[in-house]
């Protein structure tokens, strides 16, 4: 990436760093985030969860770590992406009693191969391949809230190259397309570049670009709006890749914009297709867990009695599906370009990953997506 410096880190084994040399957020008990004063004031290491859905999935997840902090036994950027991000979201950084240097070592991965593949973290050696950039944002994202929550300095360099693939990328329209291709922007991919991003500006490192991709990807998602609510790509779209559109861009939106008087449309769309029994089926032939994600993730940020009628529903849904083990089984959708629906290893990775991700957090103040915008 023209004008970054590569800097290839000294990355070795854990066992074998020397005390001035500790492992990523090592020693570091203490989180990140009040919502309701300072979301960057320093606060106490949190307690153990109560949450025994969540404890069973993030352990499940330390017993199947791979031996080099990795997980999955392929599209391994993409599951510790996800299991990074399941493990920030409740406000793990460091070492700890309950996971060990679980959190650490994978950190490190993302780092030493990002550094490796000059900041695409996908880890693709040349040019981005179908679906990605995906997962190059929900590496950026894992980085960031990691920033975040340790202010270990020694990923800062792949952040910014990572930043800058990002920045750079954006279509003329303020979206983005999977590839990071000049044509039109895509709102589902919008959608996760836009959550990395706004992960990035938390970090306060002040990367270049960011603010202002940001406010032209509002432009992009407000010109994809409905009369009914609904956000679409095309006029062709299927009523299951509008529902997940409307989530991820909606989500999008709340995250960023200050205002919401006029997404309420939007939040009754989803409602009026997704808020009724049955409609949060695990095991369901429509059932899409990144759908999942965004549209649960828009009802936690917007609060109130929207959260509350939803979130009975959606969490015994899941609790239900929840393996004895704390993983989750393959779905019977196959989704839209994921795994939930793969018997591998790495398909259980994925599903509990991302299970882990969505279900809601012990406090809304440990995931830093939802903390206010730096002004």
């Amino acid at each position: 990436m023209p004008g970054l410096a590569l800097v290839e880190a000294p990355v070795v084994p854990y066992y074998e760093l020397p005390p001035e040399e500790p492992p990523f957020g090592s020693g570091v008990r203490t989180n990140v985030g009040d919502s309701e004063n300072d979301p960057g004031a320093r606060r106490p290491a949190r307690p153990k969860p109560p949450t025994t859905v969540i404890d069973r999935a993030l352990s499940w997840l330390r017993d199947h770590q791979n031996s080099d902090g990795s997980w999955g036994e392929r599209e391994q950027a993409r599951l510790t992406a996800l299991a990074v991000l399941a493990f920030s979201k409740e406000g793990w950084s460091g070492d700890s009693d309950m996971y060990g240097y679980t959190v650490p070592r994978a950190v490190q991965w993302l780092q030493r191969n990002g550094i490796k593949h000059a900041g695409r973290l996908s880890m693709n050696e040349k040019d981005w391949e179908p679906g990605a950039t995906k997962v190059h944002a929900l590496a950026l994202q894992a980085l960031a809230e990691q920033y975040i929550l340790t202010e270990d300095h020694r990923f800062v360099e792949v952040l910014k190259q990572a930043t800058a693939y990002v920045v750079g990328g954006q279509a003329a329209d303020g979206g983005w397309a999977d590839q990071y291709q000049a044509k039109a922007g895509d709102l589902t991919e919008s959608g996760w570049q836009i959550l990395a991003l706004k992960s990035v500006h938390l970090t306060r490192l002040k990367l270049p670009g960011v603010e202002a991709a940001l406010d032209r990807a509002m432009k992009f998602l407000t010109s994809k709006r409905a009369k009914d609510g609904s956000y679409r790509q095309g006029p062709g779209d299927t009523m299951r890749e509008r529902d997940r559109a409307t989530a991820a861009a909606l989500l999008g939106q709340l995250i960023w914009l200050e205002g919401r008087n006029e997404l309420r449309d939007a939040l009754t769309y989803l409602f009026d297709n997704h808020g009724g029994e049955g409609q949060l089926d695990y095991q369901g032939n429509e059932t899409d867990l990144e759908a999942v994600f965004f549209r649960e993730d828009t009802m936690l940020f917007w609060g109130g009695g929207a959260w509350s009628k939803w979130e009975h529903q959606f969490f015994d849904a899941m609790e239900k599906a929840q393996s004895e083990d704390g993983s989750w089984p393959p779905m019977a959708a196959s989704g839209y370009r994921n795994l939930q629906s793969a018997g591998d290893l790495t398909g259980t990775i994925y599903r509990t990953a991302m299970m882990a991700l969505t279900i809601p957090p012990f406090s809304m103040r440990w995931q830093p997506t939802f903390w206010r915008r730096e002004q």
